[in-house]
């Protein structure tokens, strides 16, 4: 047994040669029982061919059985052809050092790269994505739209003004606007063309609106919140103890149903659009109900809004700090309240009023979480 091993670790087709007279014919390897000796320059067998287990023959030398697992493991001489393709199995060798390890990594990772698929290439998170485009895309029109409005509500009160006295921009914007949306409204296929301006408007009348309200607030100083703020405390307080109970009142006289009377006590009270959202599920309105409450404070919020500014600076003398009040309390919803405190602030230049006006509907909004208790 030694010295065929010996003979083996010799190496060469001499080995082989040996190795197959020392062998019996039905305990050989099956790499040597299949195949003939090989030299240099003979073909290679077919590597899926090429096992390592001995053949399952029950009369075996266990001698001979110990020098094929020897020969097996160690990958001898005599099997040279199969020791080049790594037929035997056995699992791979690992990296003996940290250099081989990184370079088994870079290989992998080489070889993940090349199976990548070339259609997909990485997209650079600073460039937009094809959503965000889409969403500019949808409310550009809506944008421009309300910015010609706006421009165009300006220059009809700079070209009025001269005639009948300081006029601001903001009431001219709305007639303007309100008259453009009506008159496309009776062309034909306008409808399509209204309805692409929609997403842009919202976003006017939601996001860009309230951030010009913050940055009103923004302007006040606390020294000006303690001052003009405690003064119009009595006022709220009066304005919207008396609209949540005589609007009730004046509903059940004129008929109309109570959650729709307790609707509109809330929206004309305290803080318009937003308190009719928030009444609503408490006092379980319908749907119908609900829309007729908004389209009463949106209609007589706007009017206001119009025809307060002026009507509060001839009444009140130009008071500034009672002016802007009567615009806090007297107007419902609170883009309508700056809207008609800037509208005075243009005309006769007043700051003032517009900081009163903006501290006073503020206080009417905190006043939302304890009325919709005592409206439900």
């Amino acid at each position: 047994m030694v010295g065929v091993s010996r003979l083996i670790n010799s190496g060469g087709s001499s080995a082989e040669h040996m190795l197959r007279r020392a062998l019996p014919s039905s305990s050989r390897p099956a790499c040597l029982l299949n195949y003939g000796p090989f030299t240099d320059s003979s073909p290679r067998p077919n590597a899926s061919r090429v096992i390592a287990a001995p053949p399952p023959q029950t009369n075996v030398d266990p001698n001979h059985r110990k020098l094929w697992t020897t020969l097996a493991h160690a990958h001898r001489p005599c099997f040279s052809h199969c020791k080049q393709n790594r037929t035997f199995a056995s699992p791979p060798a690992r990296p003996s050092s940290t250099a081989e390890t990184e370079n088994a990594g870079v290989q992998r990772s080489s070889q993940a790269d090349l199976e990548r698929p070339a259609s997909t290439p990485r997209r650079n998170s600073e460039q937009p994505t094809p959503s965000t485009l889409a969403n500019l895309q949808a409310v550009a029109p809506g944008v421009l739209a309300s910015a010609a409005v706006a421009k165009g509500g300006f220059l009809m009160a700079g070209a009025v003004s001269p005639y009948v006295g300081g006029v601001s921009g903001i009431p001219c914007a709305i007639l303007l606007g309100m008259a453009a949306n009506n008159a496309a409204a009776g062309l034909p296929g306008a409808r399509p063309f209204l309805a692409a301006l929609q997403p842009g408007l919202g976003v006017c009348t939601k996001g860009v609106l309230q951030a010009g309200i913050v940055c009103v607030g923004a302007k006040l100083s606390l020294a000006e919140v303690a001052a003009l703020g405690a003064q119009g405390v009595p006022v709220v307080m009066a304005s919207v103890g008396a609209g949540l109970v005589f609007v009730p009142m004046l509903g059940r006289y004129l008929g109309l149903p109570p959650k729709l009377s307790s609707l509109v006590a809330a929206g004309t009270s305290i803080c318009g659009v937003t308190a009719i959202t928030a009444v609503a599920p408490v006092i379980k309105a319908s749907e119908r109900e609900v829309s007729l409450a908004v389209a009463n404070v949106v209609a007589f919020g706007t009017l206001s809004m119009l025809a307060l500014p002026t009507a509060a600076h001839y009444l009140l003398g130009g008071d500034s700090a009672a002016a802007g009040m009567l615009l806090g309390v007297g107007v419902h919803d609170t883009s309508q309240v700056m809207g008609a405190a800037v509208a005075y602030k243009e005309m006769f230049a007043d700051e003032i009023a517009l900081k009163v006006a903006a501290l006073t509907k503020l206080t009417r909004n905190l006043l939302l979480a304890a009325a919709v208790p005592g409206i439900a």
